[in-house]
C-alpha cells in the first residue's frame, strides 16, 4: 500500500520495575523502527521507583540514540500511577505529532514481525492480532466476522476483550485512558475511540503481519484486582446495560473460586 509522506507511528512504552522485560520490549520497538519504510518514533517513560530502567537503557548503545526518554513527577503515594503514567506518554504523542498513529507497547510485551514490507499505516485504527489467538483471523471469513462485530457492535467489547492488549490497537485517534477504571480499562478506551470514528466501515482494518506477545507480569494491574467487585463498580460508573457484562461476571466468578 502506498504510504503518506507523513505517516508515522509512535511506539509508547509505560516501564515499570522489570529489566529483562523492559529490554525486550524495547529491542522489539527498535526493530521495527529500522525496519519500516515510515518514521517510527519509540517514547519510553520508566514509572520505577528510582528509574533505573531508564538508566540502564540508557547505557546500552542499541538503545542511546534509537528512543525518545521522558519523566514525569508522581507522588509517592499517587493513585493509578500506571494509568497516569500512560496518558502522560500518549499527552506527549499528541504534542509531538497529534495526527501520528500510536501503539502503547506494555513492558510486558513485544512486537513480532510476520512480514514488516506489508504492515503499513493505512487506516485510522489497524488491530492486529496477539499471540496464541490468531486462528480466529487467519481465514477471509474469521476476518470478516471480527471486523463486523467490532465495527457495528463495540460494546460487546464490554462482555469480553477480543481485541486484547493495547498493543493490538493501533489508532491516530486522539484520547486517554479512564483513569478511574482498572478491569475495564483498555475495552472502555477501544471503544470510545472506536465510536471517535466518522466511518467505521473504512476506517478499520485487520493486519496479521504483525504481531503481539505477551509475558507473565506479577505487577500487572489485573493480576491484582478483585475482579467481582470492580467489575461491579465500574459497570456503575459507566451505567453498561447488565448484558453486556455477562462473559465477564463469568470470568469474575472463575477467578473467585480459582478454578
Amino acid at each position: 500500500m502506498e504510504m503518506s509522506g507523513d505517516s508515522s507511528l509512535n511506539i509508547l512504552i509505560p516501564l515499570f520495575e522489570n529489566k529483562e522485560m523492559a529490554i525486550r520490549a524495547v529491542k522489539s520497538a527498535v526493530t521495527l523502527k529500522k525496519l519500516v519504510n515510515y518514521k517510527v518514533n519509540v517514547i519510553v517513560s520508566d514509572d520505577s521507583k528510582n528509574r533505573h530502567l531508564e538508566t540502564l537503557l540508557k547505557t546500552i548503545n542499541l538503545y542511546k540514540d534509537e528512543c525518545i526518554f521522558i519523566c514525569r513527577d508522581k507522588n509517592v503515594n499517587e493513585e493509578n500511577s500506571a494509568i497516569n503514567n500512560w496518558n502522560f506518554l500518549l499527552n506527549y504523542s499528541f504534542i509531538l505529532n497529534e495526527n501520528s498513529h500510536y501503539m502503547l507497547l506494555h513492558h510486558d510485551e513485544e512486537i513480532c514481525l510476520r512480514s514488516f514490507l506489508k504492515f503499513s499505516l493505512s487506516s485510522d485504527l489497524i488491530i492486529v492480532p496477539l499471540i496464541g489467538f490468531t486462528s480466529r483471523r487467519n481465514t477471509s471469513f474469521g476476518i470478516s466476522i471480527f471486523k463486523f462485530i467490532i465495527k457495528n457492535f463495540p460494546k460487546i467489547l464490554y462482555n469480553f476483550n477480543i481485541i486484547g492488549p493495547s498493543a493490538c490497537f493501533i489508532t491516530n485517534q486522539k484520547n486517554t485512558y479512564n483513569t478511574n477504571l482498572k478491569w475495564l480499562v483498555d475495552v472502555d478506551f477501544y471503544i470510545r475511540t472506536i465510536n471517535k470514528l466518522e466511518n467505521r466501515k473504512k476506517c478499520i482494518s485487520i493486519n496479521q503481519n504483525l504481531l503481539i506477545k505477551t509475558h507473565v507480569n506479577k505487577y500487572s494491574i489485573t493480576s491484582k484486582i478483585n475482579v467481582s467487585k470492580t467489575l461491579i463498580e465500574e459497570s456503575r460508573k459507566l451505567k453498561i446495560v447488565q448484558p453486556y457484562l455477562f462473559i465477564n461476571y463469568l470470568i469474575s466468578i472463575y477467578k473467585k473460586l480459582n478454578i
